[in-house]
């Protein structure tokens, strides 16, 4: 674990960051003011040579933003924790994943504060990761989060038979959003997933009130392959564009450290912040406050020239060799820059492009970089932006 902090009396920072990696190929990071309660973001990379390479790539972004390192605090005692009872079992929920040739399934199971995760090559002997966690609802999060990070990868839910707590967990009536202003349906890559699953495995967007999750758990999003045929076309390409795009900061002045994910919205209508908040399934009891704070800033992504990440007034004396330094010495650093280059040309051959963001009342929020096909349907790359 490493932990870095940022303390200038004159800036009024007091805040902290700080990232460890878990089950070899997993990171978690946890973000905030020193002394308040963090915002936790959960990274699934696929293999321990790129979740190293995440972090050592976070840490020196961070530092360059005058973060220093500092002793990690020692590991929460389990007398500070809520109990976890053996019997309080919420039920396991297994994923399998048959796309490129694989044969492997996932598979998390909730007892009180504890997550119990196996996972492998469907048949054999299964790796099992045990994780303890400060709270009950804690655990949930966790969960819910990593199930939308394998959705994403392609992952789907399988039934547990004669268990009927293996669902995805489904809001009531009372929390679920209201009838929107428009038809607006939101797509995503890999496979279908709730507007919950889709705000954990992003970086935990919040309420107003910062308290409550954004997003319902009975709002399912589509599949990408079903949305409309221009505007997925736009979408695969852009993804091909910036492959490694989940791993890209997308806000560069965020706290967070959150990559971004393509998304369509279909029949979208003239009003795309309307169709924003509509299409990503805001609860009922966060729609006011969501209205309120939603912003939506009109963009010519054209004269973006050093990507759509890099707003041209504030870039404006951007020099990509000062920044990262030759090439040969920082491949890593001019691949991103260049995906992001790649995926601004796209961006651009979309109509009225925008940035859809919130105010500050949102301290967790998402955030989307689009514009309208040809076809009518929003075509965007989707992320988030943490302000504390």
């Amino acid at each position: 674990m490493v932990r870095l902090e940022l303390i200038d009396p004159k800036e009024k920072h007091k805040k902290f960051w700080e990232i460890r990696v878990e089950n070899e190929d997993e990171t978690v990071v946890e973000y905030g003011r020193i002394c308040a309660a963090p915002h936790v973001s959960h990274k699934d990379h696929g293999s321990a040579v790129e979740a190293k390479k995440f972090m050592d790539k976070m840490l020196k972004n961070k530092k360059k933003k005058g973060y220093t390192e500092v002793q990690a605090a020692a590991a929460t005692s389990d007398d500070t924790k809520e109990p976890s009872p053996k019997k309080s079992r919420t039920g396991s929920l297994r994923l399998e994943c048959h796309k490129d040739g694989h044969n492997k399934f996932w598979q998390i199971t909730v007892e009180g504060c504890t997550t119990v995760v196996e996972y492998g090559a469907i048949g054999a002997k299964p790796r099992v990761s045990n994780k303890e966690h400060a709270s009950v609802a804690g655990a949930q999060k966790y969960k819910i989060g990593l199930v939308g990070q394998k959705k994403k990868g392609g992952y789907e839910e399988v039934e547990d038979e004669g268990d009927d707590s293996n669902a995805t967990p489904q809001a009531s009536s009372q929390t679920s959003r209201p009838q929107g202003p428009t038809n607006a349906k939101l797509f995503v890559m890999g496979a279908r997933c709730s507007a919950l699953e889709l705000e954990k495995r992003r970086d935990d967007w919040s309420g107003g009130d910062g308290e409550d999750d954004l997003c319902s758990a009975d709002v399912m999003h589509g599949i990408m392959s079903d949305a409309p045929p221009v505007a997925r076309q736009l979408a695969e390409d852009l993804a091909k564009a910036m492959p490694d795009l989940e791993d890209i900061q997308i806000m560069g002045s965020s706290e967070g450290s959150d990559g971004g994910e393509i998304v369509v919205i279909g029949t979208p209508g003239p009003d795309p912040k309307a169709a924003i908040l509509n299409a990503l399934g805001i609860r009922r009891v966060n729609w006011e406050s969501s209205k309120k704070s939603a912003t939506l800033k009109n963009i010519d992504f054209k004269t973006h020239k050093h990507g759509f990440t890099r707003d041209p007034d504030e870039f404006e004396d951007f020099d990509p060799l000062d920044e990262f330094g030759e090439r040969e010495k920082e491949p890593d650093m001019w691949n991103e820059y260049d995906q992001i280059l790649a995926g601004t040309k796209i961006l651009s051959t979309l109509d009225k492009g925008f940035l859809f963001n919130f105010l500050d009342s949102h301290a967790v929020a998402p955030v989307i970089f689009g514009g309208y096909a040809s076809d009518g349907s929003i075509v965007g790359v989707l992320s988030s932006r943490v302000w504390t």
